[in-house]
């Protein structure tokens, strides 16, 4: 029996290594989420255990990019990337993981029993630093978004986590998250303005962006500005700044009359058709 629930509670942190600093902190500020979205964990699939034992009350779902290197041939340097979605075991048995073949994003999908069900996905872009490369690791992770969009119908979608692009960015990346948003009506949610307006901080180089962002189905906020930047600095050990929302999962339109499907016994696969923009769900 599913739980009929009016809300998600959302938090999203881009960890820069997850440690027991970063364990304590989202103790103290995200214990009680529904979903934590985290990225740059820095674990492979050998220490991801690591957040099962900070997390008892979530079952974790992750994804390395070590192994990825190492099949490559790349074994030297400090681990980096991975993605990362943790689910308040009060929801884990009407989740399951969708494996999307891209360390850049874990996503999993969760039947509601009042609406539909929500796809939720931790994204972890990389940084722009204006190669060919980058541009084509951002549009591959844009790709497997819009695949989940288009082989997730009747589904609501709600992707978080640290993109690397503002929305005063002028650059090629940004014009693809731009173009993906506008095409499948997906609203990037503003903030809302408490006196911050960067998620992430170099206080040395004095450098603050914000490109830790929210977007999501329409139909999941009644408002565009709707997310919230904790300001605690002090207590997180990371160089961003967490991000929550509320997303509103029922009364916000009407449910589908189409069946539920049982979860299925193993990870659901989404292929990795071409990047295309194609509006859907726009019912």
């Amino acid at each position: 029996m599913y739980l009929a629930m009016a809300s998600l509670t959302v938090l999203s942190l881009n960890c820069h290594g997850f440690d027991i600093g970063t364990s304590l902190y989202l103790h103290s500020v995200a214990s009680d989420m529904d979903i934590i979205l985290l990225q740059e964990t820095w674990l492979c699939d050998a220490t991801c255990f690591r957040l099962n034992y900070a997390f008892g009350s979530f079952t974790v779902y992750h994804s390395s990019v070590v192994e990825q290197k190492f099949a490559m041939g790349v074994s030297s340097g400090r681990p980096f990337g991975g993605t990362a979605v943790l689910v308040n075991k009060r929801l884990s048995k009407q989740t399951f993981q969708l494996v999307t073949d891209n360390p850049r994003l874990t996503a999993i999908r969760c039947q509601m029993s009042n609406s539909n069900d929500v796809i939720i996905g931790s994204v972890y872009m990389p940084f722009n630093d204006g190669s060919l490369q980058c541009c084509i690791e951002f549009e591959s992770v844009i790709g497997v978004m819009q695949e989940l969009l288009d082989t997730g119908l009747d589904c609501k979608f709600v992707f978080g986590g640290d993109f690397n692009v503002s929305k005063s960015s002028v650059n090629n990346s940004f014009e693809t998250f731009d173009d993906f948003c506008h095409a499948n009506r997906m609203v990037c949610l503003d903030h809302v303005h408490d006196g911050i307006d960067y998620t992430f901080h170099n206080d040395v180089s004095k450098r603050y962006t914000l490109i830790d962002h929210f977007i999501c189905s329409p139909e999941l906020t009644d408002s565009s500005v709707a997310g919230h930047v904790l300001d605690d600095e002090e207590y997180n050990t990371s160089d961003h700044l967490a991000i929550t929302c509320e997303f509103v999962t029922a009364g916000a339109w009407v449910k589908s009359t189409m069946p539920k499907t049982e979860l299925p016994s193993k990870e659901t696969v989404v292929g990795k058709g071409k990047f295309r923009f194609l509006p859907t769900n726009t019912a």
